[in-house]
């Protein structure tokens, strides 16, 4: 090993653990760039053999080189990282000094970012910025070593999905969309770590240590750092970038649109025009500024491209998103100029094999003006997903609906194991942004509306495949929620709800298709309204029964019209009370019966008319009482019969008859009064009849006296005219007229 050292070589390698003797750098092939992990791939000899990839991979490592600048004052530049891959590759035999045989390695060192790499997750991020975002995702995985240098504020993302990326991807993601960018510093202070750095403005970028970079032309001074070619490169680039969208909340498309600054290149009409532009969250309220900051980002990012520089050399301290001056360019003036490190591509060899030889490095680069605007491509594409899912519905604690005036709701995905800055499990109203849930029908105030409850399980698409921007499509049961219909009743559908809170009821819209049992099944759990605004027509094939369990009340406006083929039962349990507030008309095609147990009582404002086709015939157990205020007219066409007991006055044409035991005229008994017929009392409405009210006939006290027999026999004994009371009243009625 004395023969075989780092000992005048360029580059030394220290991995955590080991001497820097112990595996040589051969080789180096290192590639780094803004906006990008380094790597650099080393390798190595060494005359030890027990080197077990399991205990270098993931430790850290420091890859130190010499530089010179013009001056000739030696310098050195490293790199901090960590050991991603170590691999042993064969054997050399020994060499002509007899070292020894020489085991051969190899190794790719990478920043702790890269890490990110092999992470890949499933999450979701509320109410975060993008500074945030990073924040939290390096506090989980305690990594400190990082800056944010940003000359902006940023707003905060309502709704942010990681879905099936890695962390690198989604960050990076995230930060091109932003406009920002990262790079690297390897502190020199601390050779065992580098600073990620975060920056949105080159103004913050530091500089190369020395910052004034020579221009050699090739050939000329090959033992110090100098820049051997540089070229300029400018390409055709979009004219202008229009981002689309569409505010659900305002239902207004909205556009912002950012022209090119740079004056070089087609006058065609180039644009990148992109649906959707991404700056409305899920909530819909689009923010404009927002979208016009996405556009001028990504103009920007094509604009930053557009002209850029291409060199080579052997400046060994080149570092991408850092600043040097180039000076001496003797052909180009214009060239001598202030720039950014984009990227590097190193190689180099100690030729640890050719003692005699001394080691050898150099470059290739690309840079970009300091003048310029510098926005990192946006080049990583976005996790999409594949089709729907299924989710459960959340919210508060204790809640079975909960939703906004926009008919949203909230709900957690299987694959959400926590919420962004609160570690949980918890499916409440924290689990997801708003989500718009898909009806049959979506109007003005009007349309179809089902709100999935808390607990269910919905069917969730997402618009463009955009975990983002997620949409409740249906839903679905599952083994805690199975259907309402058995399997054994599979004819049936259905539409049946639970009282809320607690359950214990429902209504219900059912429809049963078995043949021959074919039924439309409604339930109310309380009340029951049905509202027609002009007409309504009900079919009833065969039978309909209601029942009600207390009161009806039915209000017609105008006229109702029953028919009924054949009969009509009416059961009243108390009593029943029609009022008509002009008049009331019965038809009857045959008989008409009427049995009351009490009493009838019948008045009549003006007239009482009674009228019958053949016969009418009045029975009374006891008394018939007939009373008119002025008149009472008896007529028949042929016979008038007054008969009491055996005693009888018959009128027809051939006369008058009077048979009596004994006649008497102006003779005997008084005639009894008759009783004034009883008020009917006023009905009242339907729903409160009132009772019947009772009619008392007169009391008969000797039904003899009521008979004129005794009477007309007293005037014919004193030779009075036959019946001088009805001669007397005609007389007093012809003084009246």
């Amino acid at each position: 090993m004395s023969t075989f050292s780092t000992r005048n070589r360029m580059y030394f390698l220290t991995l955590d653990g080991k001497q820097e003797d112990e595996l040589l750098v051969d080789e180096m092939h290192g590639e780094e760039g803004v906006s990008q992990l380094f790597q650099l791939r080393l390798k190595l000899l060494s005359s030890e053999s027990h080197f077990a990839p399991d205990e270098i991979i993931g430790k850290s490592a420091i890859l130190r080189i010499e530089t010179w600048d013009t001056g000739h004052s030696g310098g050195e530049r490293h790199w901090s990282g960590y050991v991603s891959r170590f691999a042993v590759t064969g054997c050399i035999p020994a060499t002509h000094d007899k070292s020894g045989d020489l085991f051969c390695y190899e190794c790719d060192i990478v920043p702790w970012f890269w890490f990110m790499t092999q992470n890949e997750d499933c999450r979701i991020f509320q109410n975060l910025t993008v500074a945030d975002i990073i924040d939290t995702v390096f506090a989980e995985f305690g990594y400190s070593d990082y800056k944010l240098e940003l000359s902006k504020s940023y707003p905060r993302l309502e709704y942010c999905t990681q879905f099936n990326e890695s962390t690198y991807a989604f960050l990076c993601r995230l930060i091109e969309r932003e406009g920002i960018y990262f790079y690297f510093r390897h502190d020199e202070s601390s050779e065992a770590r580098h600073i990620l750095v975060f920056s949105d403005n080159k103004d913050h970028n530091p500089r190369l240590e020395p910052f004034q970079v020579p221009f050699h032309h090739e050939g000329h001074a090959e033992g110090t750092d100098a820049v051997r070619k540089l070229s300029s490169t400018q390409q055709v680039r979009t004219r202008a970038a229009t981002l689309a969208d569409w505010d659900y909340v305002k239902r207004a498309p909205l556009s912002e649109n950012t022209p090119t600054l740079v004056s070089a290149g087609s006058d065609l009409g180039l644009e990148i025009y992109r649906y959707p532009g991404g700056f409305t969250p899920a909530s819909g309220a689009a923010d404009a500024s927002v979208g016009k900051h996405l556009t001028n980002v990504l103009m920007e990012s094509q604009e930053s491209s557009h002209l850029l520089f291409h060199g080579e050399g052997q400046v060994r301290s080149l570092t991408p998103g850092h600043l040097f001056e180039l000076e001496n360019h003797s052909l180009i003036e214009s060239f001598n100029a202030v720039y950014m490190v984009v990227s590097v591509q190193h190689h180099a060899r100690n030729n640890l094999m050719l003692p005699d030889s001394t080691a050898w490095y150099g470059n290739t680069f690309t840079l970009q003006s300091k003048d310029a605007i510098y926005r990192p491509a946006q080049v990583t594409p976005r996790g999409r997903v594949h089709g729907p899912q299924t989710a459960i519905v959340t919210g508060p604690a204790g809640n079975e609906v909960h939703t906004d005036d926009l008919g949203r709701i909230k709900v957690r995905f299987h694959w959400d194991r926590k919420v962004a800055s609160r570690k949980t499990n918890t499916h409440d109203d924290k689990s997801s942004c708003w989500v718009r849930v898909a009806q049959l029908w979506a109007g003005a105030g009007y349309g179809t509306f089902f709100l999935p409850r808390v607990g269910m399980e919905v069917v969730v698409d997402f618009l463009d495949g955009d975990p983002d921007r997620p949409l409740v499509v249906g839903c679905v049961y599952n083994g805690p929620n199975p259907p309402p219909v058995a399997p054994a009743d599979a004819t049936r559908s259905t539409i049946k709800t639970l009282s809320s809170k607690g359950g214990g009821g429902f209504n219900e819209l059912r429809f049963e298709d078995k043949k021959g049992s074919e039924e439309i099944f409604l339930h109310a759990q309380k009340d029951l309204q049905l509202r027609t605004g002009n007409c309504r027509t009900e079919a009833i094939g065969t039978s309909a029964d209601l029942s009600i369990g207390k009161d009806r009340t039915e209000s017609i406006g105008e006229n109702a019209q029953l028919t009924i083929g054949q009969a009509q039962t009416i059961s009243i349990g108390t009593s029943r009370a029609v009022t008509a507030g002009v008049d009331d008309y019965l038809t009857v095609g045959a008989n008409q019966h009427t049995d009351v147990g009490a009493n009838i009582a019948v008045t009549a404002g003006a007239n009482h008319d009674l009228t019958a086709g053949i016969n009418s015939a009045v029975t009374a157990g006891v008394n018939i009482d007939m009373k008119a205020g002025v008149n009472l007219v008896a007529e028949a066409g042929v016979v008038i019969s007054l008969k009491a007991g055996s005693n009888s006055i018959v009128l027809n044409p051939a006369g008058v008859f009077i048979t009596g035991n004994l006649v008497m005229i102006n003779s005997g008994g008084s005639p009894l009064s008759a009783q004034k017929a009883q008020k009917a009392e006023k009905a009242d409405k339907p729903s409160k009849a009132k009772d019947a009210i009772q009619s008392n006939a007169g009391k008969v006290s000797n039904p003899a006296q009521q008979l004129q027999a005794q009477a007309l026999r007293n005037a014919a004994r004193s030779a009075q005219p036959f019946c001088a009371e009805c001669e007397a009243a005609r007389a007093a009625l012809e003084a009246l007229g």
